[in-house]
């Protein structure tokens, strides 16, 4: 469901963070292992920060979706193979069904 409002999400973000980078002065470097970045803003390090966690809580649900989605099917299979062997016992004889006739 939260899908459906990702791109009110990023419009939110683009713009505040926009806003921050715009009226923000103060410069930082971002170091990433042995790598600097060029100094940047800190309202750009602050959206990028937030699009990165976007894109990361996207990717996380979609991969639970599809692992929510293979263990429906797989259920659903368990359930149609327990139905077919329900049906097959109840249409054993009495006797075959472990029921003596006496």
């Amino acid at each position: 469901m939260w899908k459906l409002f990702l791109p009110l999400v990023l419009a939110v973000g683009f713009i505040i963070g926009s806003f921050i980078w715009l009226n923000g002065n103060d410069r930082i470097i971002i170091y990433f292992f042995q790598m600097q970045s060029p100094p940047i803003s800190v309202g750009m390090a602050l959206m990028l920060a937030f699009f990165a966690g976007v894109v990361v809580m996207y990717i996380w649900s979609t991969i639970a979706e599809l692992n929510m989605r293979n263990q429906l099917r797989r259920i659903q299979k368990e359930k149609q193979a327990l139905l077919r062997e329900i049906e097959r016992l109840s249409a054993l004889p009495e006797a075959e069904n472990g029921v003596g006739s006496d």
